[in-house]
């Protein structure tokens, strides 16, 4: 089997006659019926402790016992001295001759002699007829048409016509424990197998007998919770419709079930664990209201089945009707601190509102509610009508802190909320959040996180409205062995400092000093060599010789040498400049601090605030991804891919606090500076 790991009076019997009329107590008549299947002696009477505390049977007059008698004035049993009746237990007595529910409920006590149709039955503290009176009266149980008004509470239940089904008269308890208005009338419901008019109402339901073996319902000892508390009642796991059709199975429009986690919080093992319907929407249905039929579901992987215990319901189950956990038993106990997750089905033969509430009783004892209301065809969801025997254990929150007034759009200081366990067990706690964007957690010490008994833990909340005014939030603690925990945050806003005008120009400052000189530039390189200078001038004519006789005509003179090179020319320009070196790197810009204010699962955010933003977005799949400011207005998008996204801004970021959006998920908040 999956599983993870009223005040008591004194009791005393008063005879008129001898002393006066002591304090009223706890028994009283539970359920009952005066014909059945078989006949007119097919019928019981059901007693019930409503203490927290054992009854043990005792009368002061002498006589041996509590006796339960008819309006014909004759007792048809009698309770004995001694007898030990638990806190929140049930004594049952019926007819031996025709009694056919005994594979519900075998009788603590019988008796033969037959209880008319519509007659009345009270409960005495004494067996002496003689001391049968109203001030030794602790109960009684019958129609208006009984004359005698000893033998009912204010006027009666409606009388019925004395058809031979499987019915029977019980006590509401949708408020949590048996009704006991000292009205029969408001106080009693009338069920049977086939919803049949008889006269007092017509439901769907049935007969369910317990004597003093039956389960318990006791306070603070089971815990009844969601599946996965972090999705809603209406989703899955918490929730599924399978709408195959199967109407010889009472589930013509398919079917509804119900899945919850139930932790055992007490200190001793849970040895058999049941749920009996105190309400729920079924035959005879109006028009817009679902009519449902609880049924066997199957063990199914995790989720443990639930049997449709007590007589044949061939209709399926409806009021009063009993789901036992057999897989929970004697030889497979729920241990102290121990979790299973249940499931309840239900037939649907008419679609609309839904309303179903089972209350828990186990042995040793136990309690606990699983509720649900909702429509099977995305109606209108009713309200539920329907409270717990007992208040759950839940965490016990500190104070609603107090947060002084904060300008809108800044962070307020941390204000602390302890938690505190009141189950004898440790509890597994889950996630922790606020709803809304005016708070955030700055410290987590509760989330996912087992708290030992009696154990306590803190979270720290900042206020920063993003607006003037009241701004509210909610803080809640989710887990799946508590239900969860909610605090509501209040706090106001003020309208955001408004920036003054630009104050005028100051004065120009003096000049300053002349800065010292720089250091000389590196040499230049050489530059390129100048052009050659021009030829120097023809050296002077040698000097003329005699004149020689007039000879015949020579040959001309060789060329004389060239005269000595001129002087150098002036030097050329220089050449032009060389390349100048690389730049530098340039230093480091100052970063702003970034904190992620509200991580979500499965999203891991990292910030890079260097010159512009630049935020890493992580996600398990392809996301549209924005940044924002509180305003609204878009700083960057992107799409995630490979599972991340960087977005970058325009311009570098103030600081403040700006928004992550995450298609089809929640806003995350991050603050800068």
């Amino acid at each position: 089997m999956p599983r993870s790991s009223h005040l008591l009076f004194p009791v005393v019997a008063i005879a008129v006659s001898l002393v006066a009329a002591g304090p009223a107590q706890a028994l009283q008549i539970s359920e009952g019926r005066l014909r059945g299947p078989s006949g007119a002696n097919d019928e019981f009477v059901e007693l019930y402790n409503d203490s927290d505390s054992a009854v043990t049977v005792a009368t002061i007059d002498g006589s041996g016992g509590w006796a339960v008698v008819a309006s014909d004035g004759t007792t048809r049993f009698t309770v004995p001295n001694g007898t030990v009746i638990p806190a929140r237990g049930h004594y049952l007595g019926a007819n031996s001759v025709a009694y056919s529910l005994s594979s519900t409920a075998v009788a603590d006590v019988t008796y033969a002699v037959d209880i008319p149709d519509n007659a009345g039955v009270a409960l005495f503290k004494t067996s002496n007829p003689g001391n049968f009176t109203l001030g030794n009266r602790m109960d009684a149980f019958g129609t208006t048409s009984v004359g005698d008004t000893l033998y009912r509470e204010g006027p009666g239940y409606a009388a019925i016509t004395p058809f031979s089904i499987d019915s029977s008269f019980y006590r509401d308890e949708r408020p949590g424990l048996p009704k006991d208005t000292d009205s029969n009338g408001n106080d009693f419901v009338f069920v049977d197998t086939n919803g049949t008019s008889a006269g007092a109402g017509q439901r769907l339901g049935a007969p369910g007998p317990q004597n003093l073996a039956s389960p318990l319902t006791g306070p603070g000892t089971l815990s009844v919770t969601l599946v996965d508390p972090d999705v809603s009642a209406d989703a899955q796991p918490n929730l599924a419709q399978p709408l195959a059709s199967d109407p010889a199975s009472n589930a013509t429009f398919g079917r509804v079930i119900i899945r919850r986690h139930i932790t055992n919080l007490s200190t001793v093992p849970v040895t058999s664990l049941a749920f009996r319907v105190s309400d729920v929407t079924t035959f005879p249905s109006p028009s817009g209201v679902s009519d449902l039929r609880p049924q066997t579901t199957p063990t199914s992987g995790e989720f443990l089945g639930t049997t449709l215990t007590g007589p044949s319901q061939p209709n399926g189950g409806g009021f009063n009707s009993l789901l036992t956990v057999q897989d929970v038993n004697s030889g497979a106990p729920l241990n102290p601190g121990q979790s299973v997750d249940v499931q309840f089905q239900m037939g649907v033969q008419q679609d609309g509102e839904i309303r179903f509430c089972a209350q828990a009783a186990a042995l040793p004892s136990g309690n606990g509610l699983v509720s649900y209301v909702g429509s099977t065809n995305g109606g209108a969801t009713p309200a539920s009508v329907c409270a717990p025997s007992f208040a759950p254990y839940a965490l016990g929150a500190s104070a609603t802190p107090s947060f002084p007034d904060q300008p809108a759009g800044s962070i307020g200081a941390s204000r602390t909320v302890t938690f505190t366990n009141p189950a004898p067990v440790a509890v597994a706690l889950g996630r922790v959040s606020i709803d809304e964007d005016d708070y955030l957690i700055s410290e987590n010490r509760c989330g996912d996180r087992v708290l030992l008994a009696g154990a306590s833990c803190t979270v720290r909340v900042r206020f920063t409205p993003s607006a003037a005014g009241t701004r509210t939030g909610t803080l809640r603690v989710r887990g799946r062995m508590l239900p969860e925990t909610s605090l509501a945050l209040s706090g106001l806003g003020t309208p955001a400092p408004v920036d003054g005008a630009d104050g005028a120009a100051g004065a120009g400052g003096t000049d300053g000093a002349d800065g010292a000189n720089g250091t000389d530039g590196a040499t230049g390189p050489i530059g390129a060599t100048g052009p050659i200078g021009a030829t120097g001038p023809i050296g002077p004519i040698g000097a003329t010789g005699p004149i020689g006789p007039i000879g015949a005509t020579g040959s001309t003179g060789p060329t004389g040498s060239t005269g000595p090179t001129g002087s150098t020319g002036p030097t050329g320009a220089i050449g032009a400049t060389g390349p100048a070196g690389a730049t530098g790197a340039a230093g480091a810009d100052a970063k702003l601090p970034c904190k992620l204010q509200n991580p979500k699962v499965g999203t891991k955010i990292t910030c890079d605030f260097t010159g512009k933003a630049a935020i890493t977005v992580t996600a398990k799949t392809a996301v549209k991804v924005q940044l924002k400011t509180r305003s609204g207005k878009v700083l960057a998008t992107g799409t995630t891919k490979r599972g991340s996204v960087v977005l970058s801004t325009k311009r570098k970021l103030k600081a403040g606090v700006y928004v992550v959006r995450i298609q089809d998920g929640p806003k995350l908040r991050i603050s800068v500076g």
